[in-house]
């Protein structure tokens, strides 16, 4: 086992010039807490055993909470570990493509970013003084040997089916190809078999190495973001066999929140599935009902949220917007929202077309023979303005496929400023294949027709399409559909909307939004007291997630009643936490 101060001398000896301001100073954030700190650190090692897997330990928006994480679990007596890869793999998820040159030197040398990963890792963490496992003590000579041999030698057409000790190594392989190239398929692209196989190669070596590490310590529970690709993926396989309970968690849409799923069996079941008794078991009153509207209103300008891909200072006047479009609003329209085509492309359930790009292309054409409506597409921002920017356009996919489009078919371009919302309001139904979107315009009352494995599919108020047959027979029941859904479906659409964004979105109190792309956030000095157990609720919810596989749900609604109280001082704000009761099905 190592330590995170076993690489200190490399580190300190390091040219970077990338900086690393979003790497949170312990010592500091403990505000003179830090001996404080080493006495809980040697009083967890008798306590359960967890594994945060960061993995990859230059990401700013992941490593810092964390590396959280591991604080708040080891002062309520947890034994932590974390992994980090030490430059170990030929292929990881802080890889990208972005020109043809570049491509080459990935084939040729690996990832270019290693020395500066490896070292924001160990920065993260070498203040705590917990045990850091890295990927090269648990991987052989033999290893490495036999997975560039596997990789190289392997039928490419078996590639995805590629699996060991029965572990899917080829579809996290795959999809983190996907992700490289941020498309949702490899066509047109000439280095693909070399960087799929270089993926496959970094699977195996992975897949091994944290078995090894499972099989020597034995976690008691796992945390770990994405949840597939490389290496993240082959966490959670680890994890399954060796009967460690995963949690699988993401930054969310709102404010200083976090998203996080027990992982009951796979990638895609904790992602999409909801457990309908959690959300549609709930009590719900007109001020839930309010609270929930309001936070949708807000979304039109992202007003509550720091994940952000929406235009906000484009036009609003429709009048405006039709002129920009091209659209003549007084006739029939369906709205058509797209997803980011490459993200986790091999793990969702295609469901009624194989593909968003095929929907998307077999919808334009059925509305070439229904000149009697109108369909306007509009092309997800987040093409241009996540993180990973997708090299596979939704636009340039349409232009490949049609020469010129169908005179009643309208694109809105990812980077146009024009506001989906408005533009999307005079619609008879929206169509989705996967988007998140789907879920508010249900909220608004618009039939939504769902094409892909969207979240809210069996739900009960979308219309779900599970062939193309039945997708082709929706349509053709447009533009009535019946029309607007019933107040019952509006109100349950609204209740998942309550679960998915008040109490699937968990706040930390500690967080510190920054605007910046390169630095998300930063944690707060709040001393080591303020991260004891009873000081920040979403925190102890996360915590007790962790430790005890509970369903990480937070009670917005028992809280916000509560805030109210403590406002009027009826009861005492510091201790507001113990007055929310936990949740039960």
């Amino acid at each position: 086992m190592a330590t995170a101060q076993s690489t200190e001398t490399e580190i300190e000896t390091a040219n970077f010039n990338d900086g690393w301001s979003w790497i949170p100073n312990w010592p500091d954030i403990f505000n003179g807490q830090y001996d404080q700190w080493l006495q809980y650190v040697e009083s967890a090692k008798k306590g359960q055993k967890i594994l945060i897997a960061t993995c990859i330990g230059g990401n700013s928006a992941l490593t810092p909470i964390e590396s959280l994480l591991c604080v708040a679990l080891t002062l309520r007596g947890a034994e932590v570990h974390v992994l980090l890869c030490d430059k170990a793999l030929p292929a990881c998820t802080n890889a990208l493509a972005i020109e043809f040159e570049d491509q080459k030197t990935f084939i040729e040398g690996g990832p270019t970013k290693c020395d500066w990963c490896f070292a924001s890792g160990v920065r993260a963490y070498k203040d705590l003084n917990l045990p850091v496992h890295l990927l090269s003590q648990y991987s052989t000579d033999i290893d490495k040997r036999e997975a560039k041999e596997i990789a190289e030698q392997i039928p490419f057409a078996d590639i995805q089916l590629y699996k060991e000790n029965d572990v899917a190594i080829g579809e996290h392989a795959v999809a983190g190809a996907l992700r490289y190239f941020a498309r949702g398929d490899f066509n047109g692209e000439p280095y693909a078999e070399a960087i799929i196989r270089k993926y496959l190669e970094s699977g195996i070596l992975s897949s091994r190495s944290i078995n090894k590490l499972y099989e020597k310590e034995g976690y008691k529970a796992t945390l770990v973001n994405h949840g597939i690709y490389v290496p993240q993926g082959l966490v959670i396989e680890a994890a399954k066999k060796y009967k460690s309970p995963v949690a699988l968690w993401y930054p969310s849409y709102r404010n200083k929140c976090v998203s996080i799923f027990p992982v009951v069996d796979n990638f895609e079941t904790a992602m999409l599935t909801a457990n309908n008794d959690f959300w549609e078991a709930m009590p719900w009153n007109a001020e839930m009902e309010q609270d929930i509207a309001d936070y949708l209103a807000s979304r039109v300008k992202g007003t509550y949220d720091w994940i952000k891909s929406q235009a906000i200072d484009g036009p609003t006047e429709l009048g405006e917007i039709a002129t920009q479009i091209g659209i003549d609003y007084s006739k029939p329209t369906i709205g058509l929202l797209t997803n980011v085509a490459w993200d986790a492309q091999v793990f969702y359930p295609s469901n009624a077309l194989p593909s968003m790009f095929d929907w998307l292309m077999k919808t334009i054409k059925y509305f070439e023979s229904r000149p009697d409506m109108q369909l306007l597409i509009r092309v997800h921002p987040g093409e241009l303005t996540g993180y990973v920017i997708s090299r596979q356009l939704a636009v340039d996919e349409i232009k490949r496929m049609f020469s010129s489009l169908p005179p009643n078919v309208f694109i809105i371009p990812p980077d146009s400023p024009i506001n989906t919302y408005p533009a999307m309001m005079p619609c008879k139904a929206i169509l989705v294949y996967a988007t998140t979107a789907g879920l508010e315009f249900a909220c608004m009352g618009f039939p939504v027709i769902v094409s892909g494995e969207a979240s809210i599919r069996n739900k009960g108020f979308s219309y779900d399409a599970s062939s193309e047959t039945e997708y082709i027979s929706l349509l053709d029941k447009l533009p009535s559909l019946p029309g607007r859904l019933s107040s019952e479906k509006i109100s349950l659409a609204r209740k998942f909307a309550y679960h998915t964004f008040f109490r699937k979105m968990i706040p930390l109190s500690m967080l510190e939004p920054q605007d910046s792309t390169y630095v998300p956030y930063t944690i707060k000095r709040v001393g080591l007291d303020g991260l004891m157990p009873g000081q920040d609720f979403g925190l102890d919810i996360i915590c007790d997630g962790v430790l005890n596989n509970t369903d990480f749900i937070y009670p917005y609604e028992d809280y916000q009643k509560l805030g109210v109280a403590a406002k009027s001082g009826a009861i005492d704000s510091s201790s507001l936490y113990q007055h929310v009761p936990a949740v039960k099905v």
